[in-house]
């Protein structure tokens, strides 16, 4: 994915609600770069991923708030596979294995699709994407 601005591509089912969802990013360029879930359009959604040296977990709801994030760093054209878990409100991410984040959204998005995205503009890889309901 290569954009000069923020960019979002999704798949799956819109009316899927408890996921696993996997994926490998690979930052090349620019700061933020995201998987994302449960979305229901470009306006609403979570996005888990990188912003400079950090990982967060964001949610759009007509707007970006972050939910949980821990430093972390990233290294350009590295592979970093995002293991996501999401049933009901509580929220799991690995990254290469390792649990980063955990966090439980009391007014949580119920469904929607997957995919992932950049905020701002940047460049990265995207490969093996693995996505089921549980």
């Amino acid at each position: 994915m290569i954009s000069n601005e923020d960019a979002l591509a999704l798949t799956g089912n819109f009316y899927s609600t408890d996921i696993e969802y996997e994926v490998t990013l690979t930052p090349e360029f620019g700061s933020q770069h995201y998987a994302a879930f449960r979305c229901q359009g470009i306006e609403i959604g979570y996005l888990v991923g990188f912003d400079a040296n950090k990982v967060k977990l964001l949610k759009n709801d007509f707007g970006y708030t972050t939910l949980c994030e821990q430093d972390f760093p990233v290294q350009k054209g590295q592979d970093y596979t995002l293991h996501i878990q999401a049933i009901k409100g509580h929220i799991k991410v690995k990254i290469n294995g390792m649990d980063v984040l955990e966090y439980t959204d009391e007014n949580y998005l119920s469904h929607g699709c997957v995919g992932y995205g950049i905020l701002d503009h940047g460049r990265m890889l995207v490969k093996g994407i693995r996505f089921k309901e549980v």
